[in-house]
């Protein structure tokens, strides 16, 4: 259990905010009363801060097999909190898709890995985050395009990472 949220409940005496314990997936409840209206569309995610910027990154790579474009050694779960969100500005030069991943070479464990078919810069959202490392951990962040020219290139641009406040 990674992220806190909060959702509009709509009690019977008032309109208000109600925060999640941690949980895995959004709330689409108020965790205080099952049976308060709640409005399903106001599920914000909250408990979380930026661990790691890297803007401008600059990189690209024509390679098909993954490439390290940089790294980060991350304190651990147990230090700093679980990686709830991860965020990416990046695109390819042709209509190949590319595939990037946060690979952690410490304990040799994919953290999560999407692959994408944009042609323009675009900032996208990681999914499937799994294997938080408890403690310390050399996190990668790679990139491959499938392409078969020299042409087709893959270019990542930035990359914010987010980890949940810790809990015990």
């Amino acid at each position: 259990m990674s992220k806190k949220y909060k959702i509009m409940c709509r009690d019977p005496s008032e309109n208000t905010f109600v925060e999640s314990g941690w949980v895995d997936a959004p709330i689409t409840q108020c965790p205080n009363n099952p049976r308060h209206a709640v409005n399903p569309k106001s599920v914000t995610l909250v408990s979380r801060k930026m661990l790691w910027n890297t803007y401008p990154l600059d990189f690209n790579t024509t390679e098909a097999s993954y490439v390290r474009a940089t790294t980060m050694l991350y304190p651990g779960y147990k230090s700093v909190g679980p990686i709830v969100d991860v965020k990416i500005t990046c695109y390819t030069s042709s209509t190949y898709p590319y595939t990037i991943r946060i690979f952690d070479k410490t304990h040799n464990l994919i953290i999560c890995q999407n692959t994408y078919t944009n042609t323009s810069p675009e900032t996208k959202t990681m999914t499937n985050l799994s294997n938080m490392p408890d403690y310390e951990a050399e996190l990668i962040l790679q990139g491959k395009i499938e392409g078969d020219e020299e042409s087709d290139a893959l270019y990542i641009s930035s990359l914010n990472l987010f980890v949940a406040e810790p809990h015990y």
